[in-house]
């Protein structure tokens, strides 16, 4: 058993270095041990398998980035009404820049060439969340389509985030992605 106060923290932090050296894919639970200092049993009291760490790193990344289940829309938006405390893009702003090594990492040829798809897919849900809570009443198509262009537009700013780490002024990045937010929102208000 580890004694350390979060030992699936622990394993996690030690993947994700080892990721930096080599595909996950190709990472042994034995090697992974010696790598982290642990034993195997230790390995296996908390995760079933390397997959599992991945899965749990990749969820735990996601969760605190885009957090779709803890935000009401009222919160997600909260920088329409001038109420920054509990605002989404504060938060993902703050995670992002937290955690740029770990996004760069599971984006990279050792990550898993699937956690984009995770990214845009949680992308849609929390758009499509906003537009329901709005109660903005878009023709199927269109929504789908704001919804894609959305999802597409964040994950390719997220690319560019990761690649630009040193520009980014996080004051500036908040400030820049709530105005785009509200004003989005204000259009689809405005038109549907």
């Amino acid at each position: 058993m580890l004694r350390n106060p979060d030992p699936e923290g622990y394993i996690c932090e030690k993947f994700i270095d080892m990721m930096e050296q080599q595909p996950f894919e190709k990472i042994k639970v034995t090697e992974f041990c010696k790598y982290a200092g642990i034993s195997r049993g230790s390995f296996y009291v908390y995760f079933d398998s390397i997959y599992d760490v991945l899965q749990k790193i990749e969820d735990d990344f996601l969760s605190e980035l885009i957090p779709e289940e803890q935000y009401t829309v009222r919160e997600m938006l909260a920088s329409e009404n001038g109420d920054s405390e509990n605002d989404l893009m504060i938060n993902t702003a703050l995670t992002l820049k937290k955690n740029f090594r770990i996004y760069r990492i599971l984006t990279s040829e050792n990550g898993n060439h699937g956690f984009e798809a995770k990214i845009l897919n949680r992308i849609r849900r929390v758009t499509e969340k906003v537009i329901e809570g709005l109660e903005i009443n878009m023709p199927p198509l269109q929504k789908k389509l704001y919804i894609e262009h959305t999802a597409g537009g964040q994950l390719m700013a997220l690319k560019w985030m990761v690649n630009h780490e040193n520009e980014i002024d996080l004051e500036e990045l908040y400030t820049f992605s709530s105005e785009i937010s509200v004003n989005g929102i204000k259009v689809l208000k405005s038109i549907y």
